[in-house]
């Protein structure tokens, strides 16, 4: 299953808001580390050449919290496997809002190749430039990520997911 590859006016159109971290702000939420791959990078490259389509889009089109191994130039799920439930604590706030160091379980986190994270708790738009990420997760919400590479990647709540190769994201929505 590809994820939806769409124009930044169509994304902007949709029910869902943009957001990327730049800069610091505070936040009610407790900052924990960074969500850990459900599932470890191994595990799910082993799984992209064994993994039936049919069994991806079953998880992806779930309800259950999942981690994905994404192809960073076409979008393409390559493998997804269940992930641990995540403690959702109701903490929403009316803008994406820099948390950290670190990420809460319902925030959007992004991780570099050298484990920094980056989290933004709320909803709204962020622009800004996050070099080498690997990795991402949703949080509590549908998110949409930009690429520098020119992809816009859509996953569902509590999708986390692992590319295959990093990228600079430059915008975040949600």
């Amino acid at each position: 299953m590809r994820t939806k590859q769409r124009s930044v006016a169509a994304l902007l159109a949709s029910a869902a808001t943009t957001l990327v971290i730049v800069g610091l702000g505070t936040t009610n939420a407790q900052a924990t580390p960074a969500p850990s791959a459900a599932v470890d990078t191994a595990q799910l490259r082993a799984l992209s050449t064994t993994q039936s389509r049919a069994e991806i889009d079953a998880l992806v089109s779930g309800t259950d919290p999942v981690s994905l191994y994404v192809d960073a130039a076409t979008g393409e799920v390559l493998a997804a496997a269940p992930a641990p439930d995540s403690t959702v604590t109701g903490v929403h706030t009316r803008a994406l809002t820099p948390i950290g160091p670190g990420c809460t379980s319902t925030s959007v986190c992004m991780r570099s190749i050298s484990g920094t994270p980056y989290g933004l708790t709320g909803t709204g738009t962020r622009t800004g430039t996050w070099k080498k990420i690997i990795s991402y997760s949703s949080g509590d919400r549908e998110t949409s990520f930009w690429a520098s590479n020119g992809m816009a990647y859509t996953y569902r709540a509590y999708s986390n997911v692992t590319l295959n190769v990093t990228v600079t994201i430059t915008k975040v929505q949600r």
